[in-house]
């Protein structure tokens, strides 16, 4: 079940919260910036993000989060924060950007090793690409390592397929598209 819910909290500027059968979505804020830096801090993590296995220090990660930040909220553009709906547990991050110098919007996800390989970011992405398609985004892209073969499968899982493959100095960058309605429920693997 994905449903949008009001955040219980009024002094929270961007309202729209996002929940699955496990997962519970909120606007990232200012005070998530100490799981940003933990996220951030792990090799592993960034090697996914990012194709090299270089962590993020505080300063960095503050940054990272100002800019994510300052992106308007309008037509389904948002970051989340993303928790296990039952403890509140972060799990990572997962929204909608719009791509520099592109009508297109992009889909940009990082998860903890705890995350992995339980679906959760397939779920999240599911969810996320659905609310921007009902707030009436027109296309959504995708991009991973072409190394990166989770992350791939996490975006044809949303429903996206490559559309091209482009050099980078660590290592082609496949560009996925969406390209059929995501239907209810998780797809099969």
């Amino acid at each position: 079940m994905t449903g949008t819910v009001v955040s219980p909290n009024p002094g929270v500027a961007r309202q729209t919260w996002i929940c699955t059968a496990r997962l519970r979505l909120r606007p990232l804020c200012a005070d998530d910036l100490s799981d940003l830096v933990e996220l951030y801090a792990d090799p592993e993590v960034m090697r996914g993000s990012s194709g090299v296995a270089v962590a993020r220090d505080r300063a960095a990660s503050e940054e990272w989060l100002r800019q994510a930040l300052a992106i308007p909220t309008i037509g389904g553009w948002m970051t989340y924060r993303v928790e296990d709906r039952a403890t509140g547990a972060f799990f990572g991050r997962c929204g909608l950007r719009p791509e520099a110098g592109s009508e297109k919007t992009e889909l940009a996800y990082a998860f903890a090793q705890h995350a992995w390989w339980r679906r959760i970011a397939t779920e999240a992405s599911i969810a996320v690409v659905r609310n921007g398609f009902a707030a009436g985004l027109g296309r959504i892209v995708g991009c991973a390592l072409a190394k990166n073969v989770a992350s791939l499968r996490v975006l044809e899982k949303v429903g996206m397929r490559r559309v091209s493959e482009e050099p980078t100095s660590v290592g082609p960058l496949s560009t996925m598209k969406w390209t059929r309605p995501i239907t209810t429920g998780l797809m099969k693997s």
